[in-house]
């Protein structure tokens, strides 16, 4: 079971470097820039090419704000822990085929994202933001190593040949991440990702 510890130091590894971090609070320049893009990395990973993570799968009643606006029936908060939504279905929770999913909206608000549909109720499917590195699978975890050394390399090493090759390797080991997620299994009629359509294009 990987650590955020053992992560920043496979990234390490891979942008050629002997030194490693012991501990998240000391104050090496490998601790503060890996830290610096752990964030931003984790998230477009649990979101990139709209990919369902099974370990990452919610979903949640949302709670309705009121005053939709013309042309939307319903006006909800978006979670805040989410980082890419799925899809908008009735209160069972029941999945339809593509073509009967519910049509939603994300919008940009004064305070924050609002998710605008024609659905009461409405329970929203999406990818949660997982922190906890202990429930990653391991294939996530290898694809997080990738793409976090691809963004600390120019600022460790100013290399950028390096990270060009790690940036094509953090694409592929994702690749190879959803691959093993959707292995896993999936739900009836559930609608395909921008993965899924390309795998069958």
């Amino acid at each position: 079971m990987a650590s955020k510890i053992d992560v920043f130091n496979m990234a390490l590894g891979h942008i050629g470097t002997s030194s490693t971090v012991a501990d998240e609070l000391e104050r090496s320049p490998e601790r503060v820039i890996c830290t610096r893009y752990w964030d931003t990395c984790r998230d477009a990973l649990l979101s990139y090419k709209d990919m369902r993570w099974g370990f990452a799968e919610a979903s949640v009643t949302l709670a309705d704000l009121g005053s939709p606006p013309l042309g939307w029936g319903f006006r909800y908060r978006y979670p805040n822990d989410a980082v890419n939504v799925e899809g908008v279905v009735g209160a069972t929770g029941r999945v339809e085929p593509v073509e009967l999913t519910p049509k939603f909206e994300v919008q940009w608000e004064a305070d924050g994202r609002v998710i605008l549909c024609d659905v009461e109720a409405a329970v929203l499917r999406y990818t949660k933001r997982v922190t906890e590195v202990e429930r990653w699978p391991s294939s996530f975890v290898e694809a997080m190593a990738y793409r976090l050394a691809s963004m600390i390399v120019m600022p460790l090493k100013n290399d950028p040949a390096t990270r060009n090759d790690l940036l094509t390797l953090a694409d592929q080991f994702a690749q190879i991440a959803m691959a093993a997620s959707l292995n896993e299994g999936e739900p009836d009629n559930a609608p395909a990702s921008i993965y899924e359509q390309e795998l069958h294009a």
